[in-house]
């Protein structure tokens, strides 16, 4: 099977050999040796004979005995003239379908050296020119051809295919890199398009969910309850624990249903307003306690405030990592020795002015319980006096 580097290598000489065919009308026979830029020694061959004025492309037989054609590969030159009996094939026995390049042929051959592209070896290209060699305004006969016209023959069709090739293997790398870019830009909008498409199932995921919940309450309680847009829309961008919406979801329900029993309304409406989802639960890693304090210093009636405080938000950031509701009951539960709500409520209460004193003195401490835990933010609040009498 063809490889990708076989078949830009085949390409590159296909456009050399349509270079020098149509630059110089003279010519016979061309033939191409070269590596692939697999990092192997291997040498393949290419041949294109005049047939009907066309090139016609023959098979090339290349003996195991390569020494000459690979010294000819580390020579530093650009041309070489060459006659018949310097050119490195051997003689071998064909068929119809294959060619034998050492044929009778008394012209002159003009080998251009190519440089590879990775490569310190170089491609050669052996450029067979007809006895009647016109095509530059020159007339002579074959033996004749003087040096000087040689050099200027050399140089200029050695230097035109060198420069086609500089320039092929810059456009070939410009279109490869195109074409990875491509296959990235491709291979991205793909994964986004998926994401975006799983974000969607899942949104109507939740959204069905959420509707079966409240038909469930429709047949249960006999009542027409019917969610706002807006609230779903609350539902679906919600980014917490399942457990915490679902009860959300039942206290809104049940906030409706109180209040439609004083509306005289035969169709009971849950509005965004009435769900209470925690979106402001800030990530346990950002909320990492940096500050060590060395609690000696502090005095005694500090120093059991502080223990409460370590207590507090090393089993608050457990639950919620757990995906479990931030309570009194589950951060207590939480505990290595379990307390109850009134238990931390009581020792919140009874510290509430030390709490306040440790939070100036360290106000990088405990941010997760002081953004996140009710009871703690309550006697942090300087506006919650009618919440506390309240709750």
């Amino acid at each position: 099977m063809t490889n990708n580097n076989n078949i830009h290598t085949i390409k590159f000489y296909a456009a050399v050999i349509n270079h020098i065919s149509e630059m110089i009308a003279g010519v016979e026979k061309l033939v191409g040796i070269y590596n692939i830029e697999d990092g192997s020694d291997k040498l393949y061959g290419i041949s294109f004979t005049l047939q009907n004025n066309h090139l016609i492309e023959q098979t090339l037989i290349i003996k195991d005995d390569i020494q000459r054609l690979q010294q000819l590969q580390e020579e530093k030159i650009q041309y070489k003239w060459l006659n018949k009996t310097q050119i490195p094939f051997e003689e071998k026995a064909t068929s119809i379908a294959q060619l034998n390049i050492f044929n009778e042929y008394d012209n002159l051959i003009l080998l251009v050296s190519i440089p590879q592209l990775k490569s310190y070896k170089r491609n050669l290209v052996f450029i067979y020119f007809r006895d009647d060699l016109d095509q530059f305004g020159i007339h002579h006969e074959k033996s004749k051809l003087s040096t000087q016209n040689k050099t200027i023959i050399g140089f200029m069709v050695s230097k035109s295919v060198i420069s086609l090739s500089k320039i092929y293997w810059e456009q070939e790398l410009k279109m490869k890199s195109f074409a990875q870019k491509t296959q990235e830009i491709l291979l991205n909008q793909k994964m986004n398009n998926e994401k975006e498409k799983n974000n969607i199932d899942l949104e109507n995921l939740i959204i069905g969910w959420a509707n079966d919940m409240i038909k469930e309450f429709c047949n249960s309680d006999g009542v027409n309850y019917v969610i706002q847009e807006d609230a779903l829309d609350k539902i679906k961008t919600y980014k917490g624990s399942f457990s915490s919406l679902k009860e959300s979801l039942i206290e809104a329900i049940g906030y409706a249903k109180l209040l439609s029993g004083y509306s005289g309304l035969n169709t009971v409406t849950i509005e965004s307003a009435y769900l209470h989802l925690e979106t402001n639960i800030k990530s346990p890693k950002e909320t990492h306690d940096i500050t060590n304090v060395n609690l000696d210093i502090l005095p005694e009636r500090l120093q059991k405030a502080h223990e409460l405080l370590d207590k507090l938000e090393k089993h608050a950031l457990k639950i919620s990592h757990e995906g479990i509701k931030l309570t009194s009951y589950n951060v207590g539960r939480a505990m290595d020795n379990p307390i109850t709500p009134a238990a931390i409520s009581d020792s919140i209460s009874k510290n509430k002015d030390r709490i306040n004193s440790l939070f100036k003195q360290y106000p990088n401490k405990w941010n997760f319980i002081k953004s996140n835990f009710k009871p703690i933010i309550n006697i942090t609040s300087k506006d919650n006096y009618q919440a506390r009498n309240w709750g």
